[in-house]
């Protein structure tokens, strides 16, 4: 079961943007943590710098759907593969 109340580490700053930058979503890193996604939105008012990679991690992941979208418009193959 989540830990709804999850201990807030610095290193969770990173590891979000790693996540994020996979194409994943920042609901899902709750459960790389094993935590609720109330718990991370709860850290955004506590943590500036929780705040800060969320806003990292979100431009990341941007970029991971933008590059492909325009592979696979171009009619190039991105380069981990197919997307469809």
């Amino acid at each position: 079961m989540a830990r709804y109340n999850a201990k807030y580490k610095e290193e969770y700053c990173q590891m979000l943007i790693d996540h994020m930058a996979d194409g994943f979503s920042y609901s899902t890193f709750g459960a790389i943590i094993d935590c609720g996604t109330s718990t991370l939105y709860d850290w955004e008012e506590s943590h500036d710098e929780w705040k800060a990679a969320k806003k990292i991690a979100q431009q990341k992941a941007q970029h991971f759907f933008e590059s492909r979208l325009v592979a696979k418009i171009s009619g190039n193959t991105p380069k981990d593969g197919e997307f469809n």
